[in-house]
């Protein structure tokens, strides 16, 4: 059971390593021109707007419509309510 233990703590850390040298290729050498990193955190803020008008309109919306009618029928459950127990009121014999 030792042995498995410390074969995947082998293998684990030549895949670290091995992940480590691949993006170590991929970094370009030098600074990044300042456009691209202006370009990067544009596009970020706008995926941020857009996840905001989706909330919005998903999940806030339904909130709202579901509360809206909540409250309608809240208020209106009282006023059916008074006419059952006038109707009740009355004698059936009339």
């Amino acid at each position: 059971m030792n042995e498995k233990k410390q074969s995947t703590n082998q293998e684990a850390e030549a895949l670290k390593r091995h992940l480590e040298n691949q993006f170590q290729q991929l970094r370009p050498q030098g600074e990044m021109p300042g456009s691209l990193k202006k370009n990067v955190f544009d596009t970020l803020e706008a995926l941020r707007l857009l996840s905001d008008v989706f909330d919005l309109f998903t999940v806030k919306f339904t909130k709202v419509e579901s509360t809206v009618i909540g409250s309608i029928d809240s208020t209106s459950a009282p006023a059916d309510k008074g006419e059952e127990e006038k109707e009740e009121d009355q004698d059936p014999s009339q």
